[in-house]
């Protein structure tokens, strides 16, 4: 369990972090934000389980807040 909690830990819940104390100001500058995402996002492979969900929650997180603050620009990119 630890190594899945680290995972979503650097993975996902930083990027949470960081687009939550960032919305005020992407909204006052019509800001952009790029996540770094991965072929393992969309793809499985073996003993990378913790390292892909991670990376498909962070893009699913990506696509929900370019649906709920249009003014913004947040999208992923693979590497």
């Amino acid at each position: 369990a630890a190594e899945w909690r680290d995972n979503f830990n650097v993975n996902f819940f930083s990027c949470v972090s960081f687009v939550k104390a960032a919305i005020p100001y992407l909204r006052e500058t019509r800001g952009n934000v790029i996540m770094t995402s991965s072929g393992a996002a969309s793809h499985g492979y073996q003993t990378w389980g913790a390292y892909g969900s991670s990376k498909a929650a962070m893009n699913h997180l990506a696509m929900t807040i370019a649906a709920e603050e249009p003014v913004s620009s947040i999208t992923t990119r693979l590497p």
